[in-house]
This record gives structure tokens, C-alpha cells and sequence, in this order.
């Protein structure tokens, strides 16, 4: 599991992110709420993560709280919901 990122934001749009951390960029799913707390591109960034392993790959989400993480957690418990809903 990756617990956290931290490094220098490379780049955000609508739905992503990506930070570099030791000369490496992890491209990470977020929420519009994680997305207002990011800084602008070439500035320190931080966040807890999920990984989601799955037959079809591998998708990183990122939170700008544990609260947040601990609800995505909580709502991906649910039978139906997925990490992409």
C-alpha cells in the first residue's frame, strides 16, 4: 500500500493530479475538494492515498485529509460502490 505522497506537484487538471517523489511521478485520482487544496505546479504538495488493485490495473486516489480517505474507505466498504463512483 502507498500511505502518502510527498514531493513537488508536477501537474493538475480536473480530475488528476501528479507528484514527484524521488525522481518518480504518480499520477493519482482526486476529488474537486483535494484539487482546491493542491498548490500550484512547482510548489511542495501532500497527500494520503488508496491503492485500488483490480483485475483490468491499478489506480491511485488521493486525499488532502484522513477524514477524506477514511470516508472513500467507508463508502467503498458498501456492496455496489466502487472507487470510481
Amino acid at each position: 500500500m502507498i500511505y502518502s505522497l510527498k514531493g513537488t506537484l508536477l501537474e493538475k487538471s480536473t480530475d488528476l493530479a501528479v507528484i514527484e517523489c524521488g525522481g518518480v511521478g504518480y499520477s493519482f485520482s482526486c476529488s474537486n475538494n483535494t484539487l482546491s487544496m493542491l498548490p500550484a505546479a512547482g510548489a511542495k504538495a501532500f497527500v494520503y492515498t488508496v491503492l485500488s488493485v483490480k483485475e483490468n490495473g491499478v489506480d491511485l486516489y488521493g486525499f488532502s485529509t484522513q477524514k477524506e480517505r477514511d470516508a472513500f474507505r467507508l463508502l467503498c466498504s458498501i456492496s455496489g460502490v466502487g472507487p470510481k463512483l
